[in-house]
C-alpha cells in the first residue's frame, strides 16, 4: 500500500506523527474529565412551584394543573405528573428520547413563564431544573459539634457554604437539615378581636413597613447619590413595635396583638450523625469538571478552614466519591499494564526474538495513549465505561501488529532487505489486517447508536473501542513497518529456550497438521462430531 511506503521512505514524518500522537494524546489524557459514570441528561425537565400555608388540594388545582395544562402543548412530550404537598408542587415531564434536553428545558420554562400570570398571587415564582447524572453529590460533610444549633447554622450558611461555592468546578451545594433564620409572629385572636384587627390588616401592614426599597437619587455637580429606604426590622424587639393601625391619635403595634419570636423555620427535613441533629453539605461538580480534581479542591478547602472553626464546631467528611474513582482508574491502570506485558510475552514465545517483541510494546501504548485525542473530540470522559474499553481493547489493538510483524519476520528470511521485506510483508497482508479492522468496528459501532438511557450509558464505551482499534490499523500499516524495518533482523536466535519453544511449537504445527488432514479425509466423522457436540450443547440448555 501506498502508506506503507511513504512511511518507509519518510522515517522523519513517521517519527514526528508519533511523538506528536503521543504529545497531545496525553494532553487531552490529562485534561479530560474523570468520573465514575458518564454525563447523561436524562429527558427529565421538573417544574417545583411553592405557596406558605396552602394545603395539598388548592397545590393540586390552583398551581399543578395549571402548569400541566400550558405543559401539554409542548412537542415531543411522552408523559407529564405531577405530586401536589403541603405548601408545594412538583410537575415531572418526560420527553422522547430523541428530544434534546437543553432545548426541552426552554420551551417548559417559555410554557411556565405563561402560566405564571394564572398562578395565585401567594405563589412562589416556578423553579424549572433539568435532571442530569452530574448533580449527584461528590462530597458529603457534616457540621456538628456542641455549638447551639443556630450558630451552627448560620456559619454553614454564611460562611461554609459561600467559601465551597467558590472552589473550581463546584456546581452546586445542597444543605439537607439546615433551617435558617426566621421571625415567627403569633398573632393572638382576643386582642385583634378587641381592636377590631384581622390578620389580613397585620399582613398587609408587614408588607407596607418592612420594605427596602430604592428611593431615587441626589445629583451634585460632581456626584450623584443612589437612595434606598432601609425600614427592614433587624430583631425581633423592632418588629415588635412595627405599626399596624394608627386610629384616633392611638397606635397599634404589632406587639400589642401578637408573640413575636426570632427562631428558625419550621422542621421540613432533618439530618443527624452519630445520634446528633447535624447540618449537612452535599456538593455537586459542574457538568463535564474532572470529579476528582473537584473534589481534591474541596477537600483542600476544608483543610484550610478546620484551622479557623468556631469553638463547638466540627467538620466531618461522610462520602467522598474520588476514593472510588482514584481505585477503579488504578485498577484498570494496572490491567492495561498486565495486558501489555503478556502480550509482549506471547509475542515473544511464538516469535523467539526482542526485536519483533519491542515493535508490540511500542505500538500498543502509542495506539492506547494517541487514541485519547479523539475520545476527548467525541467529548468522552475518563470514566469507568470508557477505561473498559480500553482494557477491552489492550488485546485487540495488538492483533493487526501481529499479523504485520510475523509477515515481515517470514519475509525476512529469505535473503531480502530488511526495508524490502518490511513493504512486501506489510502488503502481501495489507488488507487482511484492513478487513480485521472494519470487522471489529463494525461489532462495536453499532453501540454508539443504541437508543435509550442504555445506548447513552455505552456510547463512550463503543467510541472507545472504535477509535482504538481504527488506529491500530492505521499504526500496523505504518509504523509497525517503520519500526520493524528498522530493528529486526532475519537470523534465528541461538539460545536454548528458543530453540526448545521452536521444537514445541514445531512439534505442536505438526500434531495440527495429522489433524486436519484426517478431519478432511474422515469428513462424515467431522460433521457428526460437531453435531453432536451441538445438539449436547443446546439439548442441556
Amino acid at each position: 500500500m501506498k502508506i506503507t511506503s511513504v512511511s518507509l521512505r519518510r522515517p522523519v514524518t513517521v517519527l514526528i506523527c508519533t511523538a506528536a500522537l503521543v504529545f497531545f494524546g496525553v494532553s487531552s489524557l490529562t485534561s479530560m474529565g474523570v468520573q465514575r459514570i458518564p454525563d447523561i441528561d436524562f429527558p427529565i425537565v421538573t417544574v417545583s412551584t411553592s405557596m406558605s400555608g396552602a394545603s395539598a388540594t388548592i397545590m393540586d388545582n390552583d398551581v399543578a394543573d395549571v402548569i400541566e395544562e400550558k405543559l401539554s402543548s409542548i412537542s415531543g412530550v411522552k408523559n407529564i405528573s405531577s405530586s401536589s404537598y403541603q405548601g408545594i408542587s412538583m410537575t415531572a415531564v418526560e420527553f422522547e428520547l430523541e428530544k434534546d434536553v437543553d432545548a426541552a428545558a426552554a420551551d417548559v420554562r417559555d410554557k411556565v413563564n405563561l402560566a405564571a400570570a394564572e398562578l395565585p398571587d401567594e405563589a412562589e415564582t416556578p423553579v424549572v431544573q433539568k435532571f442530569s447524572s452530574s448533580d449527584e453529590a461528590i462530597v458529603t460533610i457534616a457540621v456538628a459539634g456542641s455549638m447551639p444549633y443556630r450558630e451552627k447554622a448560620e456559619y454553614a450558611d454564611k460562611i461554609l457554604k459561600p467559601r465551597l461555592e467558590s472552589v473550581d468546578g463546584v456546581g452546586n451545594v445542597s444543605t439537607p437539615g439546615l433551617r435558617k433564620r426566621e421571625m415567627r409572629i403569633w398573632l393572638d385572636p382576643a386582642k385583634l378581636k378587641a381592636r377590631s384587627l384581622s390578620v389580613n390588616d397585620v399582613s398587609s401592614a408587614i408588607k407596607k413597613r418592612h420594605v427596602d426599597l430604592p428611593s431615587g437619587s441626589v445629583k451634585t455637580e460632581r456626584n450623584e447619590f443612589q437612595l434606598r429606604l432601609n425600614a427592614e426590622y433587624a430583631s425581633a424587639e423592632e418588629l415588635r413595635t412595627l405599626p399596624v393601625l394608627v386610629k384616633e391619635g392611638a397606635t397599634v403595634r404589632l406587639g400589642d396583638v401578637a408573640r413575636v419570636e426570632d427562631g428558625l423555620e419550621e422542621r421540613s427535613d432533618a439530618a443527624t450523625y452519630n445520634g446528633e441533629e447535624t447540618i449537612l453539605l452535599s456538593i455537586a461538580r459542574q457538568r463535564g469538571a474532572n470529579e476528582v480534581t473537584v473534589a481534591d479542591g474541596i477537600l483542600r478547602r476544608i483543610e484550610e478552614m478546620r484551622g479557623s472553626l468556631p469553638e463547638g464546631v466540627r467538620i466531618e467528611i461522610l462520602s467522598n466519591t474520588s476514593d472510588f474513582i482514584r481505585r477503579s482508574m488504578k485498577g484498570v491502570g494496572s490491567d492495561v499494564l498486565l495486558a501489555v506485558g503478556l502480550c509482549a510475552l506471547i509475542m515473544l514465545f511464538f516469535l523467539q526474538t526482542l526485536r519483533a517483541t519491542f515493535v508490540t510494546v511500542v505500538a500498543i501504548p502509542v495506539c492506547l495513549l494517541g487514541s485519547f485525542l479523539f475520545l476527548k473530540a467525541f467529548g468522552v470522559t475518563v470514566n469507568n465505561l470508557s477505561m473498559m474499553g480500553i482494557s477491552l481493547s489492550v488485546g485487540m489493538v495488538v492483533d493487526a501488529t501481529t499479523v504485520v510483524l510475523e509477515n515481515i519476520h517470514r519475509r525476512m528470511g529469505k535473503n531480502v532487505r530488511t526495508s524490502e521485506a518490511a513493504e512486501k510483508g506489510t502488503n502481501e497482508v495489507a488488507f487482511s489486517v484492513l478487513a480485521g479492522g472494519l470487522t471489529t468496528m463494525a461489532v462495536f459501532a453499532p453501540i454508539t447508536f443504541m437508543g435509550g438511557i442504555i445506548g447513552k450509558f455505552f456510547f463512550s464505551f463503543g467510541i472507545v473501542v472504535v477509535c482504538t482499534i481504527a488506529l491500530s490499523v492505521l499504526l500496523s500499516l505504518t509504523l509497525t513497518p517503520f519500526v520493524g524495518s528498522r530493528i529486526m533482523r532475519a537470523e534465528e536466535s541461538r539460545y536454548g529456550m528458543a530453540r526448545m519453544i521452536r521444537g514445541f511449537l514445531d512439534s505442536l504445527e505438526q500434531a495440527y497438521r495429522k489433524l486436519l488432514t484426517f478431519a478432511v479425509r474422515f469428513r462424515w466423522i467431522t460433521m457428526s462430531a460437531a453435531a453432536g457436540l451441538g445438539r449436547s450443547r443446546f439439548g442441556n440448555t
